[in-house]
């Protein structure tokens, strides 16, 4: 029950930037190939 509070508190200080940041560090590397390759595509300024 502690580790689940602790959590919930520390979720709250994260800016959406973060959370979607702590996302793609889960993410496996092929997939973040393909993801990369997708964004380079639709932002060509990256």
């Amino acid at each position: 029950m502690q580790k689940l509070n602790l959590s919930q508190s520390l979720s709250q200080k994260l800016s959406p930037q973060q959370i979607q940041f702590i996302k793609l560090l889960q993410v496996p590397t092929a997939e973040l190939d393909t993801r990369i390759e997708e964004e380079l595509e639709i932002n060509p300024a990256l």
